[in-house]
């Protein structure tokens, strides 16, 4: 099981029994971790989840520089334990990691920060500094200059492009680093799977990215930037079973539970999206995206909840998410009973940025409009938020905005004649049609046109 999933037991005193069920479990290890000074010293118990019966346990006894041994030497005493053999990845040089301890630690504060599922600024802040940190510490390691690339693009997102022009290019520079250094690591072949994306070459992206999730362990960071490229390209139910398969070795990371409640919403699978955001109610983290999915999904009528429980969703997100503060969604809270009034704010939000937030705000009209069964206005605030975004005007958008063209799954959006229209303009078409392998819904009707539905 995932680190993230397995540390989340740490300090509760709760039944083994229990523990082992919550991950999926036959046998759990236990143990506690002494640092003094550069003397570690490392209890380490292996038990039966069922029962709590011991099966082996040692002690170790190391300096501190020696950790990365120990994980190792444990690995292996517990594989000879279960007489299994355990395919543990080392976090090393070839794994695109580090030796040193301390850039590890920040390593694992930054990853503990994105399976919280905690995105705003602050938190992207928090990484950033945590990336710069780990790099000064190790410059050698790869998956930690990767971390940097992403981190000054996230917050880049977050502020406008006078300010987050030059860390776009910074994280331009660290990518073209890495591409020079470690060009054939499974980071630098995802660098290259972007360039090929951007280049307009999707599919030869896609199948890069695909032999990076092949040949490695089921990761986040292996996985996502294919399974964003698939789904961008409408393959709904593909990119669900792979974030599925990530989410079974850490079923308790928010942020794992957070995206498959979108790959279900766009999948129509409402029901599943309900019965996860229930599940993942209790895990640690931000539940801002999962509310917000929530909200839209009781007001299409495709969750048993009462009228109280839709304000008290809209009051959550107002708390939670800066990106809620305008005078749309406020005034929202005050209609929700009435659907004409909803749709008349998504049509003085589309005319009037000071009133709706703009381009960064559109992507909650169309979602609105699209609960509502306006199909539309749903479609016309789709074109406002994808237009929004660096390289639509020329076919050239990194594959994250495209999950915009998926995430209005309740009206008759995908069978609209302007959806069409989207999909031709953003390149998916190109793509089905190359490639033979069309989105989910969508099919070829004669030699010039298609559906979708």
């Amino acid at each position: 099981m995932g680190r993230t999933s397995s540390f989340s037991f740490k300090g509760r005193n709760e039944d083994l029994r229990s523990i082992g069920r919550q991950l999926g479990v036959d046998h759990l290890l236990e143990g506690s971790v002494r640092r003094d000074r550069d003397q570690l010293r490392v209890t380490a118990q292996l038990v039966r989840a069922d029962d709590g019966t011991h099966l082996w346990s040692k002690t170790y006894a190391r300096e501190l520089r020696d950790v990365f041994a120990v994980q190792e030497e444990i690995a292996r005493d517990v594989a000879q334990a279960l007489s299994v053999k355990l395919d543990v990845a080392r976090f090393n040089r070839e794994q695109g990691g580090t030796t040193s301890v301390d850039a590890y630690d920040r390593l694992l504060r930054w990853r503990g920060i994105v399976m919280r599922g905690q995105l705003d600024l602050e938190h992207d802040r928090e990484r950033l500094q945590l990336a710069r940190e780990m790099v000064a510490l190790d410059p050698q390691c790869v998956l930690c200059r990767d971390l940097l690339a992403r981190s000054l693009d996230s917050v880049a997102r977050e502020l406008d492009a006078a300010a987050g022009g030059p860390l776009r290019a910074e994280a331009r520079q660290v990518r073209a680093e890495i591409a020079r250094v470690a060009p054939d690591s499974w980071i630098g072949r995802l660098i290259r799977a972007d360039a090929l994306w951007r280049g307009g070459d999707r599919a030869g992206a896609i199948d890069l990215a695909r032999q990076v999730v092949d040949s490695g362990p089921p990761t986040k960071e292996r996985v996502w930037d294919y399974a964003f490229m698939i789904y961008a390209m409408g393959h709904l139910e593909e990119a669900t079973a792979l974030v599925e398969r990530v989410r079974a070795f850490e079923p308790m990371a928010l942020y794992l539970s957070r995206d498959l409640q979108y790959d279900y919403t766009a999948a129509r699978r409402f029901d599943d999206a309900e019965a996860e955001y229930r599940r993942a109610r209790v895990l640690d983290g931000s539940q801002l995206s999962p509310d917000y999915l929530a909200f839209f999904r009781q007001l299409a009528g495709r969750r048993a909840a009462a009228p109280e429980e839709l304000r008290d969703l809209h009051a959550r997100l107002l708390r939670q998410g800066r990106e809620f503060d305008t005078p749309f969604f406020h005034e929202l809270g005050t209609v929700l009973d009435d659907r004409g009034a909803m749709l008349a704010l998504v049509r003085r939000a589309l005319v009037d940025d000071a009133y709706g937030g703009g381009a960064g705000a559109a992507y909650v009209w169309t979602n609105l409009a699209d609960a509502l069964g306006d199909a539309d206005l749903a479609v016309a605030a789709m074109r406002r938020d994808l237009s929004g975004w660096e390289g639509f005007d020329r076919g050239a958008m990194a594959p994250p905005p495209y999950v915009a063209l998926w995430n209005a799954p309740y009206s008759k959006v995908r069978a609209h004649p302007e959806f069409k229209r989207l999909l031709v303009e953003t390149g998916v078409v190109d793509y089905w049609r190359q490639t033979g392998k069309w989105g989910d819904g969508c099919a070829p009707v004669g030699e010039d046109d298609f559906q979708c539905r």
